[in-house]
């Protein structure tokens, strides 16, 4: 808590006060910020960079990369590794989407070949 114009106030996000009867509150470390108004720790200033400390939802095979905080809110961005396709957060090889595409292209060959045969002996 921090006092202004004689009241007390919660620090807002990014910020925590230790000690008692301060007028201004401190501001966490670089790359860190708090999850709750009225933070009165520096433990309470957690890292914001998921990718390091685990809260990401990167694909298993994608590599995730932090992105610079907006308004106190941690970002960050996941890309597929090389030779693997998607947006980072569901990957999967080439190799399979290409044999997948080339199972569609031959079902839909197969099809009009079958509806070709079957109008021309009906």
């Amino acid at each position: 808590l921090h006092q202004r114009f004689g009241q007390c106030y919660r620090c807002d996000y990014g910020q925590y006060q230790d000690e008692s009867g301060q007028r201004m509150c401190k501001k966490c470390p670089y790359g860190t910020t708090t999850k709750q108004l009225g933070a009165a720790s520096i433990s309470d200033c957690l890292s914001t960079n998921q990718c390091t400390n685990g809260e990401h939802k990167c694909h298993w095979l994608a590599a995730c990369y932090d992105l610079p905080d907006t308004d106190n809110k941690p970002l960050y961005g996941c890309k597929c590794q090389p030779g693997f396709v998607g947006n980072g957060f569901e990957c999967t090889g080439e190799s399979a989407t290409t044999y997948m595409q080339s199972i569609f292209r031959l079902a839909q060959t197969l099809k009009l070949f079958l509806r070709t045969i079957c109008s021309t002996v009906y």
